[in-house]
């Protein structure tokens, strides 16, 4: 029994070392850089810039989707929204992303770039979720080309549907 414990021991020291080796190499290797358009800055933003936006796309309808990396139905969500944005881009649409994550840009980067996520895209503020009353995701709101809320999505929703609703306010 005593032979089990000193092993069980030996066994944490050896393993508790390592993983410090592993944190010390982390953060001496050199962070990759992001070049895609919506993860190249990656910036917080509130509700007085979101209302920036959308004036300085008046003329446009405006799709804003609210997600988390760790939701199941956002995960299914955001490559339908990619490939929506990669149709609507050229048509006087613009799609902003807006990430609830905790841990902000190091869980949404690494997202960001598995999905190749081709538009705008921010991390959300608290101020931002009070306002727009962002209890669950994904959340999608959808302003016509004068500016007005028209819709808001809460839960997932099927790409075809999306563009349905895009191409009827075009």
């Amino acid at each position: 029994m005593k032979r089990f414990f000193f092993l069980v021991l030996v066994s944490l020291f050896i393993f508790s070392c390592a993983k410090k080796e592993e944190e010390k190499k982390a953060e001496t290797t050199p962070q990759k850089t992001v070049e895609s358009k919506s993860t190249k800055e990656l910036k917080s933003i509130s509700a007085k810039d979101l209302q920036e936006i959308l004036k300085s796309n008046q003329g446009k309808v405006v799709l804003v989707n609210f997600f988390a990396t760790w939701c199941p139905p956002c995960r299914k969500e955001v490559p339908e929204l990619v490939e929506l944005y990669k149709t609507y881009q050229s048509k006087n649409v613009e799609f902003i992303g807006i990430a609830i994550d905790e841990n902000g840009a190091s869980a949404v980067t690494p997202f960001a770039e598995k999905v190749n996520i081709n538009y705008s895209l921010y991390l959300t503020t608290q101020d931002l979720n009070n306002i727009y009353k962002i209890d669950a995701v994904p959340t999608t709101l959808l302003y016509d080309k004068k500016g007005r809320l028209i819709q808001t999505i809460t839960g997932y929703v099927e790409g075809g549907e999306l563009a349905r609703m895009i191409d009827m306010m075009l």
